[in-house]
């Protein structure tokens, strides 16, 4: 397979990986927000497959918005996917997916703390999800901005 193939088949793999968290994130908050008197643990455990994939691709494409943000020059405004960094053609089109990757990771994932915050007496594992995400958003923060810690620069 060419290099282009590999870059195309990433791309790829990274739209499902975003379609599957919008519809896993919506369908909890769906039934769990939008559904009178609902039963959060009954809704997780006849839906275990959908909520193990929800973890699953949720680890998944905070690790990618993390390393995609870890190597972004802030100062110079341009950002691409992590694992695009060689790609030489349609750059400008690759910053505007991970641009809309970005923002939809972070939609759904505030959508989920907010569900949380608004019916705190939902479920322990919903609730975990939601700090988990915001823990992961302040890393993805972090590494925007480059937050290390200050050089020993040899004055210990």
């Amino acid at each position: 397979m060419s290099r282009e193939g590999i870059e195309k088949f990433k791309c790829i793999l990274a739209l499902i990986l975003i379609v599957i968290y919008i519809g896993t994130v919506f369908f909890f908050i769906k039934e769990i927000y939008f559904v009178e008197n609902p039963d959060p643990d009954k809704v997780i455990e006849s839906n275990g497959f959908l909520w193990w994939l929800l973890m699953l691709t949720g680890s998944l494409l905070s690790t990618l918005v993390i390393s995609t943000l870890a190597i972004t020059d802030i100062s110079k405004g341009k950002i691409h996917f992590s694992f695009l960094v060689n790609v030489s053609k349609g750059k400008s089109f690759i910053e505007v997916v991970t641009w809309i990757y970005l923002i939809v990771w972070l939609v759904a994932g505030i959508s989920f703390f907010l569900v949380a915050v608004i019916k705190p007496d939902v479920c322990t594992a919903f609730n975990d999800f939601a700090k988990a995400f915001i823990g992961l958003l302040i890393g993805a923060v972090a590494s925007l901005f480059g937050i290390k810690p200050p050089s020993s620069g040899g004055t210990d």
